[in-house]
């Protein structure tokens, strides 16, 4: 089974000691093929999310901008891997999918944007063929609805997943501008010390599972001072601060309470998703 070349019918047939004929072996052959319905190199996840984002770009008006958001997109799909669910009962574009709408999402894209990156994605989903087996899925063939509940599913366990592994980092993210690469900076509480260390910017993913903070309940896009009120209500409460830097405005994380993007200030939770 470890052969590094394929092995031709005549040798499996000696090896066999003529129990089995070359014949034999070339119907087993095409036994499996059939079964597999020729999927023998299917697309992976990372694909998919590679392919819808050339499908999608640019996703905003700065490439910088667009190089974070794609990163963002990549780690999540490479952190499914680690999960049984997603990695194997789960079709590869839903993954993809839930991973870009995580992004869109959590970074504050308007939702007249998300929606247009839906319609190009529902275009191609109309003219592509099958990506995964029919177990992973009920559904027919092709590329998932990006509005199914499928793909809410994988976003809110996706979101989960980042969250644990952040959660289980011994430091806590700093990050900086380093070699031109967007890093995430801490910032302390008054009742915490500053440690320096450094972890993926897309680590620092809020999780949509967590309560939403009272703070954040009433925000209303482009107030800061509500954002101010909410950061200390944060602190107060001894949830860590984090900065993104990176772009024209920082994301600052207050996990797991919320996210803002300049002044706008949005939830954690999604209350659509159960």
């Amino acid at each position: 089974t470890n052969e590094p070349v394929v092995v031709p019918p005549s040798l499996l047939s000696e090896m066999s000691l003529g129990v089995y004929r070359e014949s034999d072996f070339v119907r087993a052959e095409m036994d499996l093929l059939e079964g597999l319905r020729w999927r023998t190199s299917r697309p992976t996840a990372l694909d998919f999310a590679r392919h819808l984002l050339a499908l999608l770009s640019p996703l905003s008006s700065s490439q910088e901008r667009d190089k974070v958001l794609e990163d963002l997109v990549l780690y999540q799909v490479e952190l499914a891997v680690h999960d049984y669910e997603l990695s194997v009962r789960q079709s590869p574009s839903t993954v993809a999918m839930a991973a870009i709408r995580n992004v869109l999402e959590i970074v504050g894209t308007s939702q007249v944007h998300i929606d247009e990156c839906l319609e190009r994605i529902r275009s191609a989903a109309a003219r592509d063929g099958d990506d995964g087996p029919s177990s992973s899925s009920g559904s027919s063939s092709g590329l998932r609805d990006p509005l199914g509940p499928e793909v809410e599913n994988v976003m809110v366990r996706l979101t989960g997943l980042a969250l644990h592994v952040t959660r289980t980092t011994r430091s806590p993210p700093q990050l900086e501008e380093k070699g031109g690469e967007p890093r995430v900076a801490e910032e302390s509480s008054p009742s915490s010390s500053k440690r320096s260390s450094s972890v993926p910017l897309s680590s620092s993913l809020p999780s949509p599972c967590q309560p939403t903070h009272e703070a954040c309940a009433s925000v209303a896009p482009g107030k800061s001072s509500v954002a101010g009120k909410a950061s200390d209500t944060a602190a107060e409460q001894g949830h860590q601060t984090f900065t993104v830097s990176g772009d024209a405005k920082a994301i600052k994380v207050m996990s797991p309470v919320c996210v803002t993007l300049g002044d706008y200030l949005l939830p954690c939770t999604r209350p659509s998703r159960v």
